[in-house]
């Protein structure tokens, strides 16, 4: 009788039975043998049977944290499908293992499917933002920058370009400013959104003018990005204007400006957001509501603490919740 793993496999190949979804989850953190096994076994399996596999992987690792399905997803990088290769990518997201660097850089480069290198810029904005923090290598870091960077410049491809400056937006790399700065002042209003987006990532004070002025566009999807933004560089003179966004008519938006606020902190914020809790009827959004107050009171705290001089010797009580 073969075991219960080999028999998914087989089940996993056979398109005369549907792909057992609650079975998926037995994919999750293969051994050595398990992980050769289905390698060689990959290559058998549709490419529509593939798509569906890796697609409810993705579904089941984001409802389960305890489910890591990586093994498998690496071995779905080298596909032979462009489109197996991004989902792969993409449901890689956690992982910050720097060998994954030269997979990502060689998709990024890869001419011929700019969905899929589109992808491949997005998930190396981690890898920049671990460089950042010095996390990985500062030569592996400057690989990085050099390939976004020269997909921002020259790239044939809008969404390319558009992924790439949203990666780069981490990097403290001293082209990075000219490059979001070109975006932002482009006439195509996907890349100033992404130039928003960039300047959030930034961490740098220089652009908090330009997110104050872009709360009040009148596009959706750059007002959404520049209350983020407020909040990641903790722009404090935006909290009136994020305020008044908690009454936008775009959930989206309403969401990012309740983020942000407890982001910022401060009594007016704090007081905005019990109000909106107290005045919504939508439980979730309560739920959301509950967790960035949560959030500002944790951060207020550690602010407050900050205060303190610890070279004495004090005991803290917690304070009463």
């Amino acid at each position: 009788m073969k075991k219960p793993f080999l028999q998914l496999l087989e089940t996993l190949q056979d398109e005369s039975v549907p792909i057992p979804l609650q079975r998926i989850s037995e994919l999750s953190d293969l051994d050595r043998d398990q992980q050769h096994q289905f390698e060689s076994v990959w290559p058998s399996v549709s490419t529509e049977r593939k798509l569906q596999i890796l697609k409810e992987m993705g579904q089941q690792a984001l409802g389960h944290f305890e489910l890591s399905f990586e093994a498998v997803n690496r071995i779905a990088l080298s596909d032979s499908d462009s489109e197996v290769r991004s989902i792969a990518i993409e449901n890689l997201w956690e992982s910050e293992d720097p060998s994954l660097v030269p997979v990502l850089l060689e998709s990024l480069v890869f001419k011929g499917d700019d969905h899929i290198r589109a992808v491949a810029a997005t998930a190396l904005g981690k890898f920049v933002w671990l460089g950042e923090i010095d996390e990985i290598p500062s030569e592996l870091l400057h690989q990085i920058e050099a390939g976004l960077l020269a997909t921002c410049r020259n790239d044939d491809s809008h969404e390319v370009r558009m992924r790439s400056l949203e990666s780069i937006g981490y990097s403290s790399h001293d082209d990075v400013p000219q490059q979001i700065e070109a975006a932002y002042n482009s006439k195509n209003e996907q890349m100033q959104q992404s130039a928003v987006l960039a300047m959030g990532r930034s961490a740098n004070k220089r652009w908090g003018n330009y997110i104050l002025s872009e709360l009040s566009n009148p596009n959706p999807l750059i007002r959404m990005e520049a209350a983020r933004a407020a909040g990641e560089l903790e722009v404090r003179e935006a909290t009136e204007t994020l305020i008044d966004l908690l009454q936008d008519v775009n959930d989206d938006i309403r969401l990012a400006a309740v983020w942000a606020l407890a982001e910022l902190g401060g009594e007016d914020a704090l007081n905005a957001l019990i109000e909106l809790g107290e005045q919504s009827e939508d439980s979730a959004f309560q739920d959301v509501i509950q967790k960035a107050i949560d959030h500002m009171t944790f951060i207020e705290g550690t602010r407050d603490l900050l205060l303190f001089d610890f070279d004495d010797d004090l005991n803290f009580e917690a304070p009463e919740s």
